[in-house]
C-alpha cells in the first residue's frame, strides 16, 4: 500500500505470521501518519511551535509527493512523474491505465496523506497558513536571536516551510474530493497576492513602458485601510514593505515573501509558480465544481490581467515547463462558459488585449511544436487571435507582421477562412467583401477568400492584416 507496502503479490507468502506481521506495521504506519496530519494547525508564524510543524510538514510532504508518483503498473512507458513535464509531453501517458486511474475515487487510491488531509479537514488551514506565510515580512537574524540558533538555519526553515506546503497542496488539488472542500475564493485570493507580491517588487525601470502606466492605475484604485485584508492592500512603498495596516522599514536581514528563485528547478517548487498549478487543477475540474462562483473570484480580483502580467515580466526566468503549465492555466480559463461570455470584464482595457496578444510573440507560439501542445492551448490561441482582428492598429504597432512567415501553414490558413466564412455567411455581406478584395488585388475578385495564399505565401501576409479589417469591419456591423 503506497509508502507502506508494495503490492500484495510481492509479500505473498505461505507464512502466516510473515502476513500478519506486514499487516501490523502498515497499519502502525498508517496511525502514525493520520496523527502527524493531526498535527498541522495554525501557529504563530516564526514561533517554537512553527519550527516543530515545518518539520512536520516536510515529512507528510515528502510521503504526500511519493504517494503521488504513479506506480509501475501505471505507466507503460518512461516518463517524468511531475504534472510539468506530463503536460510539457503530453504524447506520453499510460492509456486506459490513467484514465482508470483518474476515474477512481480518493478512498480507492493508494494515497494516504491526501486522503488524511481531507479527512481531517487540513486543506483550508494549509492554504490559510500559506496565505498568512505570504502576506508577512520576517527577519531571520533577529528571529535568530530571539530563538539562540544560528540565523542560517531559520533561512532553511522558511524555505522548507514554503516548499513543504506548496508540494502537499498541490498533492491535495490533484483530488476532486480536496477540491470540493477547497475554499476556492481563499485560493484565487492567495493567487492574487502572489502576482501582486511579484509585479510591484520588481524594478520599475526593468517594466515596459506600458507597464508603470498599468500600475500607477491599480495604486489609484488601492483600498483604504479599513479594507486592508485585501490582496490589493499588500504592496511595498519605496524602502518600506506594507502588510495590512503596518508599514515597516526593510533591512537587508528582512525577508519580503517574494524573491524570484535562482534557478529554473528552484522556481518549479515556488509559489510563484506553484499558483499556475493550483489554478490549473482547480480549472481540470470546474465542471464538477461551481463555475459560476469561481469565476466571479477570478473576475473580481484581475485573475487574467495579473497573471498575464507576471508572465509578461517573468517568462524569461522558466523552463519551458513552467511556461507550458503556465499557459495552459490561461487556456483552460479562457475554454470556461463564464469566462466567454464576460471576455471583456477580464480584459477591459485595449492595453490588457494588447498584453495579452504580446505573449504569443515572446514564448507562447515557441511551445507549439506538437498537436497536443496546440490542442492544449488552442482556448489561449483563439482569444490571441480575436483580439489581432479586433485590435489590428495596437498589433501592428508591435511589430508584429510577420510572426507567421516561418509557420504559414494550411491549418492557420484553413482556420482563418472558416472563420471569414462563416462571418461573410453570418452577415450576408459578401460582396462587399469581394469587392474590396478587388480593389486590393488580393485575387482578382474571383472568390471571397482572400487569405487563401496557398500558391503565394507572400501575398497572404500582405493581405492578412487588411483582412483582419475587413472582418472587423464586418462584425462591428460597418460597410
Amino acid at each position: 500500500m503506497s509508502l507502506f507496502s508494495k503490492k500484495a503479490s510481492l509479500y505473498e507468502t505461505s507464512d502466516p505470521d510473515a502476513t500478519t506481521n506486514l499487516e501490523r506495521i502498515t497499519k502502525k504506519f498508517s496511525v502514525d501518519l493520520r496523527n502527524q496530519v493531526r498535527k498541522v494547525q495554525k501557529v504563530e508564524l516564526m514561533g517554537k511551535d512553527w519550527f516543530i510543524l515545518t518539520d512536520t510538514l516536510e515529512h507528510i510532504s515528502k510521503i504526500a509527493n511519493i504517494e503521488a508518483k504513479p506506480k509501475p503498473h501505471e505507466i507503460s512507458s518512461l516518463s517524468s512523474y511531475s504534472s510539468i513535464h506530463s503536460l510539457a509531453s503530453p504524447s506520453s501517458g499510460s492509456g486506459s491505465s490513467h484514465k482508470q486511474s483518474h476515474n477512481q475515487t480518493l478512498w480507492e487510491k493508494e494515497q494516504f496523506c491526501v486522503r488524511y488531509m481531507v479527512e481531517e479537514g487540513k486543506v483550508n488551514v494549509l492554504l490559510r497558513l500559506l496565505r498568512e506565510w505570504k502576506q508577512t515580512k520576517f527577519s531571520p537574524q533577529k528571529v535568530a536571536e530571539q530563538l539562540k540558533v544560528d540565523p542560517d538555519v531559520v533561512r532553511a526553515k522558511m524555505r522548507s516551510f514554503e516548499r513543504s506546503v506548496g508540494i502537499l497542496l498541490k498533492c491535495c488539488f490533484s483530488s476532486i474530493e480536496a477540491l470540493q472542500t477547497l475554499d476556492t475564493t481563499e485560493l484565487v485570493v492567495h493567487a492574487s497576492i502572489i502576482f501582486n507580491n511579484a509585479l510591484k517588487e520588481v524594478d520599475l525601470e526593468s517594466f515596459p513602458a506600458e507597464i508603470p502606466q498599468r500600475q500607477q492605475e491599480d495604486s489609484a484604485q488601492q483600498p483604504s485601510k479599513e479594507d486592508s485584508d485585501t490582496p490589493s492592500s499588500i504592496a511595498p512603498t519605496g524602502d518600506t514593505y506594507t502588510t495590512g495596516t503596518s508599514t515597516t522599514p526593510l533591512s537587508p536581514n528582512t525577508t519580503t515573501q517574494f524573491q524570484m528563485p535562482p534557478s529554473e528547478t528552484d522556481f518549479e517548487t515556488s509559489q510563484e509558480f506553484l499558483v499556475f498549478e493550483y489554478l490549473r487543477l482547480l480549472l481540470d475540474h470546474i465542471e464538477d465544481l461551481q463555475e459560476e462562483m469561481v469565476g466571479k473570484a477570478m473576475l473580481s480580483h484581475d485573475t487574467v490581467n495579473l497573471s498575464v502580467r507576471f508572465l509578461d515580466l517573468f517568462h524569461t526566468k522558466m523552463s519551458q515547463q513552467c511556461q507550458v503549465v503556465c499557459s495552459s492555466m490561461l487556456a483552460r480559463l479562457m475554454d470556461t462558459e463564464y469566462f466567454q461570455t464576460n471576455r471583456e470584464k477580464f480584459l477591459p482595457t485595449d492595453l490588457d488585449k494588447v498584453r495579452l496578444v504580446s505573449l504569443k510573440k515572446k514564448f507562447v507560439k515557441g511551445l507549439l511544436v506538437n498537436y497536443q501542445r496546440k490542442r492544449m492551448l488552442r482556448p489561449l490561441m483563439d482569444n490571441i487571435m480575436r483580439f489581432e482582428i479586433t485590435h489590428p492598429s495596437e498589433v501592428a504597432t508591435g511589430g508584429d507582421d510577420d510572426e507567421f512567415a516561418d509557420n504559414d501553414d494550411d491549418t492557420f490558413k484553413s482556420s482563418m477562412n472558416a472563420e471569414s466564412s462563416v462571418i461573410l455567411g453570418a452577415s450576408n455581406k459578401s460582396h462587399v467583401f469581394s469587392s474590396q478584395s478587388s480593389s486590393s488585388g488580393g485575387n482578382g475578385g474571383n472568390s471571397p477568400s482572400v487569405i487563401d495564399g496557398s500558391s503565394n505565401p507572400l501575398s497572404f501576409l500582405q493581405n492578412r492584416n487588411r483582412t483582419r479589417k475587413n472582418i472587423y469591419s464586418m462584425i462591428s456591423g460597418g460597410d
